[in-house]
């Protein structure tokens, strides 16, 4: 669901409340609420991306993937055209957590692992480092 859509979504403010009980967003997440538009916005549309597209094959493509978003959205800022490059800026969003999950889940295929805990990546940056 891009911002166009969510900005006249009929019970945008029901579905965020939704949302948010459903733990799909943490409430501990200390953003103000108007981030929640945007990360049920983002939510959503990595549901259907999810759904749609197999898992990236190798960090390579996953950057790839992730570039022609990057790209997409420059073309728009370029363009001046607001609504475009927030559409765009989601589809980063989308991409980059697209490519967190992929590529965590071919770490665990190589290692062996059948734990589906995600790593935050600062514990693989050795703590605190790249705050």
């Amino acid at each position: 669901m891009g911002a166009d859509e969510m900005r006249g979504f009929p019970g945008r403010e029901a579905f965020g409340a939704k949302i948010r009980a459903s733990s799909a967003i943490p409430q501990h997440h200390g953003l103000p609420r108007e981030y929640d538009a945007i990360l049920v916005g983002v939510v959503t549309e990595l549901g259907e991306v999810s759904r749609r597209f197999p898992p990236r094959n190798s960090m390579h493509e996953g950057w790839a993937l992730l570039r022609e978003e990057v790209d997409e959205l420059w073309d728009e800022v370029k363009a001046g055209d607001v609504d475009r490059a927030l559409a765009e800026a989601q589809q980063v969003a989308v991409s980059a957590l697209r490519f967190i999950h992929d590529i965590q889940a071919l770490r665990r295929k190589a290692d062996g692992s059948e734990d589906d805990e995600p790593v935050h990546p600062r514990m693989r940056l050795g703590g605190e480092q790249g705050a």
